[in-house]
């Protein structure tokens, strides 16, 4: 009977459904999993937005050596995701992530398909900009790497094996670079003749 405690209480049902479309949204798309929140659906949250024509940069593969002296390889595919130019207003809302989208950028940790880590460089030293917001790196691990990645209990907090600190480092700071690159990018217009012309835009603060 209190609105305060009732406003509170559906905020944080609506977190749980926001956290639930993230976490397992590659579930829900691709298995067809449904996950109900007080009768509704969730919708799946994909961090790359891949359907609005994110840019793939090349993938790669990196291999480490566990403690027990097997090998194992971690996949890992940059995305730059479109200027907000590309997306509608409700597009880009949705695309921003729930924690918006200076917080979202960086690597998303995924194990056998469940979102780990949802936004982080892994790195102390390199902190999320927003020129670079647009630049999301999924990351690949299986079961067996649990131990390497230092996964805690709840499986919601990871850092990457040593030896591949500097794999990591290269590959975030070169994503950051073409994300910054679209960010600043300049809109095309339609110029005469049917060509497309740029027009330079410059801040006026």
């Amino acid at each position: 009977t209190d609105p305060k405690a009732t406003s509170s209480f559906y905020d944080t049902v609506d977190a749980v459904r926001i956290h639930l479309e993230m976490v397992f949204h590659r579930f829900i798309a691709d298995d067809k999993l449904v996950i109900e929140v007080n009768g509704n659906k969730c919708r799946p949250w994909d961090p790359f937005v891949e359907g609005l024509g994110s840019t793939k940069t090349p993938s790669e593969s990196l291999s480490f050596r566990l403690p027990g002296g097997s090998r194992q390889t971690v996949e890992i595919q940059p995305f730059v995701l479109p200027h907000r130019s590309k997306m509608s207003v409700d597009e880009h809302q949705r695309a921003a992530g729930p924690r918006g989208w200076n917080q979202q950028q960086g690597f998303y940790l995924y194990r056998a398909k469940r979102l780990i880590v949802a936004g982080d460089w892994f790195n102390s030293r390199m902190k999320p900009e927003e020129h670079q917001k647009l630049a999301r790196i999924r990351v690949e691990i299986n079961q067996e790497q649990d131990g390497a990645w230092a996964l805690d209990v709840k499986k919601a907090r990871a850092r990457p094996p040593a030896e591949l600190r500097s794999d990591f480092d290269r590959i975030a700071k070169a994503t950051r670079a073409q994300a910054e690159a679209v960010y600043r990018s300049r809109g095309m217009r339609e110029g005469g003749l049917g060509k497309r012309r740029s027009k330079r835009t410059e801040p006026i603060w």
